[in-house]
């Protein structure tokens, strides 16, 4: 089967750009496929992946620039004489839908939570509608589309994101440290709360009742400003590190060396929210146990009690409960971070990823080998 990959981003550092990646790579290796062209709208630039991935085609800038990249696309789509797009965005879904129109060429779409929690454009909605398949990060994200869109109840496959765990490991020689480690590692977005400030809030509590810890944030972004005035507002000063922009190889050992992991994004149901956080699993891959939210896709990243904590990302009590209790108890942390390290390979492993996504190839092969591929046809 030849099929054409539409991708928004292969190259910038990012949850839904690794994703993307580990997509890329298993449709490589998936025996169903035998040419594989790719495109990707952003284009190789300072700072993404150490790795080099080898596209077809990139796009430009702006409007002008994206219609030239869905040109490009349909152009190569002929060329190669694909039986199957896959795009791995909504926003590049309707050049999928358009060419179906044009052509019959089925497709499938990867979603992402907030991306398509909220409302749509009426194009994106159409192209959302006339996927043959979707793929999504989590199982939150398929009831919300169902709920929403009936029409997708059983056309929706959930894959969630994977990580490398030989890459992702415990470090075996990890001392005590004198102070435990509380680390989140996310851009630093205006208007998109990874939950910083209720950890801040959280620790500052805690340092007042005597526990004390220190607390790495990794990443850069617009936000940082406003973050180191809140860390000087609550007195913790030194307790604080901000790294910056980490080098995605110097990822595994910054996780590595925390205690505890900390994702607690604020949700509210459209614009705030997460799938399955691919950070969260990097994580618990290194032994280091999580506490993550419990209303959105995070809960199906861990095992509540045995990898690490949900706590709803609303209530700061509970943040802080969570944090003491894994801050004040070295047996439990050690515990957890074993079971978390068990639970990234059982559930999270890339050959595991690869898999799923080629049982979902598969389906379209056994379609397009009998000839036959219509929307509602391919199914979990």
């Amino acid at each position: 089967m030849s099929v054409l990959f539409v991708s928004i981003d292969l190259f910038s550092i990012g949850g839904i750009q690794r994703y993307s990646r580990y997509l890329l790579a298993a449709l490589l290796r998936s025996p169903r496929i035998d040419r594989l062209a790719v495109a990707s709208l952003a284009a190789p630039s300072d700072g993404g992946f150490d790795a080099p991935v080898r596209v077809d085609a990139t796009g430009g800038r702006g409007a002008l620039g994206r219609l030239g990249f869905a040109a490009t696309c349909w152009r190569l789509a002929q060329a190669r004489r694909a039986a199957l797009l896959i795009v791995d965005h909504v926003n590049l879904a309707p050049i999928a839908w358009l060419y179906r129109r044009l052509t019959g060429t089925p497709y499938w779409l990867n979603v992402y939570a907030i991306e398509v929690w909220g409302d749509l454009s009426w194009l994106r909605r159409r192209a959302l509608l006339g996927a043959a398949c979707i793929v999504s990060d989590c199982d939150y994200t398929r009831r919300v589309l169902e709920e929403k869109y009936p029409p997708l109840a059983g056309r929706i496959i959930v894959v969630p994101d994977c990580v490398d765990v030989d890459r992702f490991v415990p470090d075996a020689g990890k001392a005590a440290a004198a102070m435990p480690v509380v680390l989140t590692v996310s851009r630093l977005a205006e208007g998109r709360s990874k939950g910083h400030d209720a950890v801040l809030r959280a620790l500052a509590d805690l340092r007042r009742a005597g526990v004390d810890a220190r607390y790495v944030i990794a990443g850069d972004g617009a936000d940082r400003g406003r973050l180191e005035s809140l860390v000087h507002e609550l007195g913790l000063g030194a307790r604080v590190r901000f790294t910056g922009r980490v080098d995605d190889a110097d990822l595994p050992a910054l996780y590595a060396a925390a205690d505890v992991f900390a994702l607690v994004s604020a949700f509210d149901g459209a614009s705030q929210g997460e799938g399955v956080p691919l950070v969260v699993l990097e994580a618990q891959a290194c032994g280091t146990p999580a506490i993550t939210g419990s209303r959105d896709g995070c809960a199906e990243s861990i095992s509540d009690g045995e990898t690490g904590i949900l706590v709803d990302p609303a209530d700061g009590a509970a943040i802080a409960a969570a944090l003491v209790r894994l801050i004040c108890d070295a047996p439990l942390r050690a515990r957890m971070g074993a079971a978390a390290r068990a639970f990234a390979e059982r559930q999270f492993s890339v050959r595991s990823f690869e898999t799923k996504i080629d049982a979902v190839a598969a389906r379209f092969a056994e379609r397009a080998a009998a000839g036959v591929m219509r929307p509602a046809e391919v199914r979990r």
